[in-house]
């Protein structure tokens, strides 16, 4: 690639439609980035049936590119022919997807993020016909692509046992945030929300999608034991539940007798989400199975003392900055949150940790190493 050349970078952002979650914010803040601090490339955006709103996405370097699926609705059918074809057709360079797949017959050079490979580890936690797909077409696109790029050593390790992919192919980028971005909200949008809640004392809150994986029933359980003890305390849960088999959150509060202290959110917008980090007193995240956890990163940014499980990658990333439960018991929760909400010292020591760690992870590192990555493809 001869100095000073401009690219075309083919990049999937079906990701960022909709009601955006993990991999679509992911991809959303890498293309930020992008365009302010490499505009030199154009970054060609494929969308499958919806533009995002975003506006920094409508002006120059990004051209956008609505590709309708047809005959019939199907993210396969959609990624693997008419995204391929258009990619062809615009003699992309290089082609990036942000999430588990790429279109295996490309005639660039391509890259892809696997976050985690959950539906290989534990298959249970997937739809027969689901799982089976992702682990075929994540499979195939691991062998097509020419970097896969992952966010810990975790991830890499699990993505080297189960797909024996070479290490030098592999490259771990830690995921980081923007921190003028997580700024605490001002106090009449943040109690306005407080109000709309109903929410009269302190909050303990949880972020993220809710996955079989991410013990919510034991969360609940385990708040369940001292709830009465802490009357004045409100767990809420943000995140859609995509659990398999489903699992009923609400009659488990009803049985459980918490219907009271306990708030249950689907996808709320972002201004909503910092308003609650900015409420919050204490944040947790107990998963099974986790490839990163940027969740607790981003509370981290709102000064808020943090309880995580030690699985998977979440003791990798956030060690002595998080208190660990070491097991997810609804016992183990339970003593976890009675020692914090009681001890003011030991949420500020936490508190403290927490914020130092956030200096870790800038999200400029992360878009600067993912796009040097994907250059070092097309170099001559």
């Amino acid at each position: 690639m001869p100095a000073g050349s401009r690219l075309k970078i083919g990049i999937d952002c079906s990701e960022m439609e909709g009601k955006p979650t993990g991999v679509g914010r992911y991809l959303l803040n890498l293309l930020r980035h992008w365009g302010e601090f490499s505009p030199e490339h154009e970054y060609l955006c494929y969308f499958m049936g919806e533009i995002p709103s975003a506006d920094f996405l409508y002006r120059s370097p990004f051209s956008l590119k609505l590709l309708y699926p047809v005959p019939v609705k199907s993210r396969l059918l959609w990624e693997q022919w008419q995204l391929l074809q258009e990619s062809r057709r615009d003699r992309v360079d290089l082609f990036f997807s942000p999430g588990y797949s790429v279109p295996l017959r490309l005639s660039c050079p391509g890259a892809m993020t696997i976050h985690d490979i959950s539906f290989e580890a534990h298959p249970e936690w997937f739809p027969l016909a689901d799982g089976i797909k992702r682990r075929y077409i994540c499979r195939q696109a691991v062998m097509r692509a020419d970097t896969v790029f992952t966010d810990s050593r975790f991830s890499c390790g699990e993505i080297i046992t189960h797909y024996q992919v070479p290490p030098s192919k592999i490259k771990v980028i830690p995921i980081g945030v923007e921190k003028k971005y997580f700024q605490r909200q001002p106090s009449p949008v943040s109690e306005a929300l407080k109000e709309r809640l109903a929410i009269k004392g302190r909050i303990i809150l949880h972020v993220g999608t809710i996955l079989n994986r991410r013990a919510i029933p034991d969360l609940l359980r385990g708040f369940s034991h001292i709830a009465r003890r802490f009357p004045d305390v409100t767990l809420v849960i943000v995140g859609e539940n995509r659990t398999y088999p489903r699992i009923d959150l609400a009659g488990l509060l009803q049985a459980l007798q918490v219907t009271a202290s306990v708030i249950l959110l689907d996808f709320i917008p972002e201004k909503q989400l910092l308003a609650l980090y900015s409420l919050a007193d204490l944040f947790i995240y107990l998963s099974h199975y986790e490839g990163f956890g940027l969740p607790p990163l981003e509370a981290m940014c709102f000064g808020l003392p943090v309880v995580i499980s030690g699985t998977g990658a979440l003791r990798e990333i956030y060690g002595d900055a998080a208190f660990v439960v070491e097991q997810i018991t609804p016992d183990a929760i339970a003593s976890a949150l009675e020692c914090l909400l009681e001890d003011r010292g030991a949420r500020e020591a936490l508190s403290t940790r927490g914020t130092a760690l956030t200096e870790r992870y800038p999200w400029k590192k992360t878009a600067d190493q993912t796009l040097r990555h994907l250059l070092d493809l097309v170099k001559s």
